[in-house]
């Protein structure tokens, strides 16, 4: 998985705030609580808050599109994409980029600081 150095940071503060020590997700169900997460359960916990905050259509694949988007938008070649994806064909690279049109960009530039401060 990649993230960036702020990202990894600030997880790292979390972990070591609250003293994790197994799973950052682990599972509270009775069977395997306390094991890691199902991938399942991993999904329907991202698009949870997602929806809440308006994103109707959000599925957690979205985040892949997005980070192919952002690197397309930051001067990255189809070709590094590809790769940072791990695609083994360009053509399913190119699905995932969005060309942007001068909306795009000012919806872009309007949400960039917020995710900024998240990441």
């Amino acid at each position: 998985m990649h993230i960036s150095k702020q990202t990894e940071h600030m997880i790292d503060e979390y972990v070591h705030k609250n003293n994790i020590k197994n799973y950052l997700f682990p599972s509270n169900r009775k069977k395997t609580f306390g094991q890691p997460i199902t991938v399942c359960n991993l999904r329907n916990a991202i698009k949870t808050p997602f929806l809440k905050a308006g994103f109707k259509d959000f599925y957690p694949h979205a985040l892949r599109h997005s980070a192919a988007t952002d690197m397309q938008f930051n001067g990255a070649t189809t070709e590094d994409i590809q790769t940072f994806l791990r695609h083994s064909d360009t053509k399913v690279t190119q699905r995932y980029l969005h060309m942007f049109d001068i909306y795009s960009l000012e919806r872009y530039d309007k949400y960039k600081k917020p995710l900024e401060l998240i990441a």
